[in-house]
């Protein structure tokens, strides 16, 4: 409120010059003068207009608190204390009367940004190996793994990456409860993979 009164009386002090030869006092011409009745506008007809710049804001439906381990929870709820207090800051730095007083809350702000942002680099990370790993479950195919067994099984020679490789499809039919036959077990049983 004091930085709007502000701006209102820095305006009334201003004088508009209308022509070259004539100047207008803002503030006894708004004393004289009405305010103008707003045009009425059909509620149907007013266009709809997208903000073209997008805002950070602390959203709960983005990152749900719910779905992450104890240890980020806590990190979850510290950035969400640091997003309000930021908030705050911000404000009363719009409101400070000093340069001196601004610096310092926009010294304040920033170091509350940070955190919020390695807080939240954090979370990201979490989320996104879950997603990762999410996809590599979700990448089985039944008849690949199948198909590489049954080729290394006739190679004569197997190399240490080629076994290791073969001892993960292997596991991972396992996992998926896929059924081998008994020539294969053997086999198998034979290089050691099972």
């Amino acid at each position: 409120m004091p930085k709007l009164l502000y701006e209102l009386e820095k305006l009334s002090r201003t004088t508009v010059s209308i022509n070259p030869k004539e100047s207008l006092d803002v503030a006894r011409y708004a004393q004289s003068r009405p305010s103008p009745e707003p045009p009425a506008q059909d509620p149907v007809s007013v266009p709809v207009i997208e903000p073209s710049i997008s805002f950070k804001t602390f959203d709960e439906r983005k990152t749900r608190r719910a779905d992450l381990p104890a240890e980020l929870q806590a990190v979850y709820d510290e950035c969400a204390s640091d997003f309000k207090l930021r908030r705050g800051l911000h404000e009363k730095m719009k409101m400070a009367t000093t340069n001196a007083d601004r610096a310092i809350y926009r010294q304040r702000v920033i170091e509350t940004d940070a955190r919020i942002r390695a807080g939240f680099a954090e979370i990201d990370d979490y989320l996104t190996r879950q997603a990762e790993e999410k996809a590599k479950a979700d990448d089985f195919k039944e008849s690949t793994a199948r198909s590489y067994v049954s080729r290394a099984l006739k190679k004569a020679k197997l190399t240490g990456a080629q076994k290791a490789t073969l001892k993960a499809r292997v596991q991972a039919l396992q996992a998926h409860c896929c059924t081998l036959d008994a020539k294969t077990i053997s086999k198998l049983q034979a290089l050691k993979i099972l």
